[in-house]
């Protein structure tokens, strides 16, 4: 049976594990959560922007974004290269969201693995990725952006040789690692056929163990095919079941299972995303590590990296961000934080659906017009503090809600960053006192009250906390202005929903 499953609630380590429960709500836990720098202006490089609202109105600021260094993004796909409609469509997902590069998680040629069906396969919708490309789709890229891993498919013919001439990676090509920003992938082939062995004592074992212990990199992914651990038709492999926890690994990500999955084991996640293109399996009998799986659409992972955290979303083709989690650096578990806006707070909102007046992102801004309410704020959604209005249109709702928060700062010498924690749905942007810091599922350009968000967020997404960092630049000694424009994805959006904390990272 096809099935949408949630497992409960709970935090596992440092990893912040965030699903739906039962009631659909979940309850904040801070001490799990890590933070850090956020993309400043736009999902991604290349957004289409929807500019000015419909109604010709935009936002009376025009503040410039906080000078932040850019997210490093990435991709990552799995179970792809079938040559079908599905695999269409994750692939104009895929370069809809512009990520830096993709790193895929095998079975990147069905179902042999062989020359003739290779470029067909991979390079039809994923040439401008590939460096050098030698296939007849178009011009491939600059400098290779296109990182496969192996999968059983591709060693099809008892050989990965068309694998090996179609692409130029590192090292012997069957396993490899890659350092990009402040990421460090190390993939490993997890097929039987790897001569060099798939136990931690063989070559490629020791391989792992070694780069990892020399790497420096703030995070550490290993990626492969076969899933350690998986509640789809294939199930666990227990071969892979290798202490990466203890290694020093951040996160594991797998393909082979054509279902997304979302896992906690020894304190770091897990993951299964296999719905690149091929044809979806069932989730079978879930197993006590899985916390979110869905084997009902096809999608790929996007990873946001920088110094502080990664946050991955899974996004379907059909417009859902169905699951958001993040993985935070060594140096943010020991962060030392003071709380500024705590949970629950009260926040001033205006929720009529009409352009606030010039200034309302400012410190002196005069709000006192406009309501009031402790957080969470929405509707059609349980545990709300605060009901927002949606203008009594069922069919025609509002779509933009604008909030304001003041806080006060004694001193900014001893604050390295600030840390926000926020939970939306479905877009939103972030400004404090006066500039963008963060806008998440939102077009680029200027934003205006019909701006729609480009994402339904569904599932796990709608209780996971997002991440935000701003700079100690901004703050100022005395009143400061965390203020907030949260965007539907449409006009009858059943639900809308909004909380944020906010804390001092101390230096």
């Amino acid at each position: 049976m096809r099935s949408l499953c949630v497992a409960v609630v709970s935090v596992v380590g440092p990893f912040l594990v965030v699903a739906c429960g039962a009631d659909g709500s979940a309850e904040p836990m801070l001490t799990a959560a890590e933070a850090g720098t956020a993309t400043p202006v736009g999902d991604a490089p290349g957004d289409a922007g929807a500019g000015p609202s419909a109604d010709g109105a935009t936002s009376p600021e025009a503040a410039a974004p906080a000078t932040l260094p850019p997210a490093l993004r990435f991709a990552l796909i799995g179970d792809y290269g079938v040559d079908t409609a599905n695999e269409q469509a994750v692939a104009e997902l895929v370069i809809a969201e512009a990520p830096d590069f993709i790193v895929t998680l095998g079975d990147n040629n069905y179902p042999l693995g062989e020359a003739s069906t290779i470029d067909a396969h991979i390079g039809k919708y994923y040439h401008s990725f590939i460096a050098p490309y030698t296939g007849i789709y178009g011009p491939g890229a600059t400098v290779n952006r296109f990182w496969p891993c192996l999968g059983n498919h591709d060693w099809g013919t008892d050989s990965m040789q068309p694998y090996a001439d179609y692409f130029a990676l590192p090292g012997n090509e069957r396993y490899w690692d890659l350092v990009r920003g402040t990421v460090h992938f190390f993939c490993l082939d997890s097929d039987p056929h790897e001569p060099d062995g798939r136990t931690p004592a063989s070559v490629q074992g020791t391989w792992l163990t070694g780069e990892m212990a020399k790497s420096t990199a703030p995070f550490k992914f290993v990626v492969m095919h076969h899933p350690p651990y998986s509640s789809g038709e294939h199930g666990s492999t227990t071969t892979m079941q290798w202490p990466y926890a203890s290694y020093g690994a951040d996160a594991v990500f797998a393909g082979h299972d054509h279902t997304y999955e979302r896992l906690s084991h020894d304190g770091i996640p897990y993951l299964v995303q296999g719905t690149g293109g091929a044809a979806n399996y069932d989730i079978v009998t879930t197993i006590p590590q899985s916390v979110y799986a869905n084997d009902l659409t096809h999608g790929a992972t996007f990873g946001r990296a920088d110094d502080h955290f990664v946050v991955f979303e899974s996004i379907t083709t059909g417009k859902d961000i169905d699951d958001l989690f993040f993985v935070p650096s060594q140096k943010d578990k020991s962060a030392v934080r003071r709380t500024l806006v705590e949970a629950g707070a009260s926040w001033s909102f205006k929720d009529d659906g009409a352009l606030p007046s010039a200034g309302w992102t400012n410190v002196g801004f005069d709000a006192s017009a406009w309501k009031a309410g402790a957080g969470p704020f929405g509707y059609g959604r349980p545990g709300l503090k605060t009901t927002l209005s949606f203008g009594g249109n069922a069919s025609q709702k509002h779509v933009t809600t604008w909030l304001r928060r003041t806080f006060d700062v004694a001193s900014v010498d001893d604050v390295a960053w600030l840390r926000i924690m926020m939970k939306k749905d479905d877009g939103a942007a972030l400004y404090l006192n006066g500039t963008e810091i963060y806008r998440t599922n939102l077009p680029s350009g200027a934003l205006g009250p019909q701006t729609l968000a480009r994402y339904r967020v569904d599932a796990a997404a709608e209780t996971a906390w997002e991440p935000v960092a701003a700079p100690a630049s901004l703050l100022r000694v005395g009143e400061n202005v965390m203020a907030i424009e949260l965007h539907q994805v449409n006009v009858a959006s059943p639900d809308v929903y909004f909380e944020a904390t906010v804390e001092a990272v101390l230096r």
